[in-house]
């Protein structure tokens, strides 16, 4: 997977010379890390890693929050979980 070419639903990413910016997307959300949210930034950091051209990643949020932090509301429709799972 290219990740400059990819179509993320809930990651921005662009990149100029060796550096990318990866900028979380959520806004609606605060951009609280879901487990979409989460799957998305492991795919880009698993395929960026493997190239040579890319020597810095930088991740933000917007220009008035970086996360909310974990996307609780989406857990709390998971139902009752352990520390563990």
């Amino acid at each position: 997977m290219d990740p400059f070419a990819h179509p993320f639903e809930h990651l921005i990413v662009t990149r100029e010379g060796p550096v990318a910016e990866v900028r979380l997307n959520r806004p609606g959300a605060r951009n609280a890390l879901s487990r979409a949210l989460m799957l998305e930034l492991t795919d880009f950091a698993r395929a960026v890693r493997r190239r040579t051209d890319v020597l810095a990643v930088i991740l933000t949020g917007s220009d008035t929050y970086f996360s909310a932090g974990a996307d609780l509301a989406e857990r709390a429709a998971q139902g009752p979980q352990t520390l563990l799972e």
